[in-house]
């Protein structure tokens, strides 16, 4: 399995907005705690579980900046992966049906000048397709995807 650090996970840019988020609801000592570091996941569009913000704070009061960067870095990566994989989803789901068909398929590899044979094309549904209805919807896509990058 590939592993990335987590400086390697976000932009740079995406730093520079945890950082303004830490900046925002960061405490007068210069760190967060646990009220308000569920206001900056919230600012920063990321969830996280009561449970999980316990376990932060089981044996500490605050968290300093890089803490917080290490906490939200991989769940923004998550937000920003699924949003891609929609949005090449959107791109085959030619009539917005919220599934992927054969004859979507075939116009996508045709407009991309991968030549398939009808044979090969149904085959790759039958790969993807987990609940047998030859048609790969959201979620089958999203996951295809998804184990595809794992592994």
């Amino acid at each position: 399995m590939k592993t990335k650090t987590c400086k390697n996970l976000i932009s740079n840019e995406q730093i520079q907005e945890v950082q303004e988020v830490y900046d925002t609801f960061k405490c007068r000592n210069g760190e967060m705690d646990k009220v308000n570091i569920q206001y900056g996941f919230r600012a920063l569009g990321v969830r996280l579980e009561e449970k999980e913000v316990e376990k932060i704070f089981k044996y500490q009061q605050y968290i300093n900046f890089k803490s917080f960067l290490d906490i939200v870095t991989p769940l923004i990566y998550k937000i920003d992966v699924y949003a891609s994989f929609e949005q090449a989803f959107s791109l085959f789901d030619r009539d917005g049906s919220g599934y992927i068909t054969f004859d979507d398929l075939k116009t996508v590899a045709i407009n991309l000048g991968e030549a398939r044979s009808d044979s090969k094309l149904h085959n790759m549904i039958k790969r993807a397709d987990l609940n047998g209805d030859k048609k790969i919807s959201k979620i089958e896509f999203i996951q295809l995807l998804y184990w595809k990058k794992i592994y």
